[in-house]
């Protein structure tokens, strides 16, 4: 008798419930599909685009510092090559450039080729810091950066003079770094890590009038125009071919049926390689357009220095920078009429190699995206199922 009658009551609530689902049918639906997401589908399907993004973002940084170390040596050679003015050869052709740098290497050893590249590196953490001090220091007046499409003249004007700021700022450091870089390491006695820091606020110290003996070396201020001008011309151009080739790429995506929703899944290889593309392209136009400003600001930079650097002509030897230039005008003035046109060009085998090794970089970051993403895909398959 009482299972019977516990059995009718269940039966009475089955009943019950059978009732209430017929009367609210959507209520019911969204509780149980409410279920079976929480349950099943929303924390892995977060958790794989996260990662994503996540194995997005260290890739791609994995990649510029792999760019940065492979491509130093050539940034060394370059350098060499173009304060050199008493070079015979000027290296124009990356043929060229390989074989002095092979004799470079019987003479000194590979290490050589990486001579400066802590500096170069502190310098550019340097203007980062720089730059955010500025802009917190400004309430966001001088912003660091411009990323909305619907800035304002002012923001760009106040992101412009952040820029000149920052780079005032790390001149004396800048221009230690680049000593660092094209100093031969032949009679080189061994350096500190730091001992750029010490140069650089030597170098501050003879701003106006102390240059310590050295009769043709330019006081900071007359390289602040040289040096403004370059990287901040450099800057504008970058930036904008970058966002033209942006543009043109999800122009051309749209084309042919990709979505234009960023909240719409999309492998990795789209998410995160245009942008990388982009901006090698934009520097590499950059540097072939501003090559002969950026000659004679490394000219001007190393005059009466005092700087030893290797002979780019033979490799074996070492070259004493001698130069007598008064500044910006006469420098491009000396340089057209002792060296020629070609002369602004001296070095320009190792820029092609240097862009050349930053593009298979790129390539194989991009075939990594494309497996990681077909790996990602298999996952989300997995997860819905």
């Amino acid at each position: 008798m009482v299972n019977v009658r516990f059995r009718g009551v269940e039966l009475e609530e089955s009943a019950k419930s059978e009732e209430a689902r017929r009367r609210n049918p959507t209520a019911e639906a969204e509780r149980e599909f409410l279920n079976s997401v929480g349950e099943a589908y929303l924390p892995e399907a977060a958790g794989i685009e996260n990662w994503q993004r996540l194995a997005g973002f260290s890739i791609g940084i994995t990649s510029l510092l792999i760019e940065d170390f492979l491509t130093h040596p050539f940034i060394v050679v370059r350098r060499q090559c173009m304060v050199n003015s008493s070079a015979v050869l000027y290296h124009l052709a990356p043929f060229s450039v390989c074989r002095v740098m092979l004799k470079i290497r019987r003479k000194q050893g590979l290490s050589t080729f990486w001579k400066g590249q802590g500096s170069k590196l502190a310098v550019r953490g340097m203007n980062l810091l720089a730059e955010l001090l500025i802009s917190e220091v400004t309430h966001e007046r001088l912003p660091r950066d411009i990323s909305s499409p619907s800035s304002t003249i002012t923001q760009l004007v106040g992101h412009i003079i952040g820029k000149s700021i920052s780079i005032v700022l790390t001149l004396p450091f800048y221009s230690a770094s680049i000593t660092e870089t094209v100093e031969t390491e032949q009679i080189k006695k061994q350096r500190s890590p730091f001992a750029f820091i010490k140069e650089g606020i030597f170098r501050l110290i003879g701003w106006q009038s102390s240059t310590q003996g050295h009769g043709r070396l330019l006081p900071l201020w007359a390289l602040v125009a040289p040096t403004m001008l370059h990287g901040l011309v450099h800057y504008v151009i970058a930036s904008c071919l970058q966002h033209i080739i942006l543009a043109r790429h999800k122009k051309v995506g749209v084309f042919r049926g990709e979505s234009e929703n960023p909240e719409q899944s999309r492998p990795m290889v789209e998410a995160y390689f245009p942008e990388l593309m982009a901006s090698l392209t934009g520097t590499v136009l950059t540097e072939i357009l501003l090559y002969p400003l950026e000659t004679v600001m490394y000219r001007l930079h190393l005059q009466g220095t005092r700087t030893m650097i290797d002979d780019t002509d033979n490799g074996f030897a070492v070259v004493s920078l001698c130069t007598n230039y008064d500044g910006l005008l006469d420098c491009f003035s000396r340089i057209k009429s002792e060296e020629g046109l070609q002369g602004f060009y001296k070095g320009f085998g190792a820029l092609l190699l240097q862009y050349l090794v930053q593009l298979l970089v790129l390539r194989i970051t991009k075939a990594i995206y494309t497996v990681i993403s077909q790996d990602f895909r298999g996952d989300s398959a997995n997860v819905d199922k």
